[in-house]
């Protein structure tokens, strides 16, 4: 990928990059997120698959409440911009430092 560029024109630095918010933000949707449901997952466990029901999944409620909603919980969509800023934090969150 010339120039660092990932399929999608986003920045493999991006979550890394130099400004403190955009980095804060990323890190809280890890911590919000992916590792309550993802982050006791072996890599290897992980795949496009399975990525890919976790944020439609995260399209119908941002609770991820299955379908079967508790007693007084209305279902609220995550943003599909939300949902695309959580896949490239997935991503540059694998992809070390450095």
């Amino acid at each position: 990928m010339a120039g660092g560029r990932r399929p999608g024109g986003h920045d493999q630095g991006a979550v890394r990059g130099s400004d403190p918010d955009l980095h804060q933000r990323y890190e809280d949707l890890i911590r919000i997120y992916i590792n309550p449901r993802l982050g006791t997952m072996q890599d290897g466990r992980l795949d496009a698959e399975l990525l890919e029901r976790f944020y439609a999944r995260l399209q119908r409620c941002r609770d991820l409440c299955g379908g079967r909603p508790p007693k007084g919980h209305q279902c609220r969509p995550l943003r599909t911009s939300t949902t695309r800023k959580i896949a490239l934090a997935h991503d540059d969150h694998k992809v070390p430092a450095g």
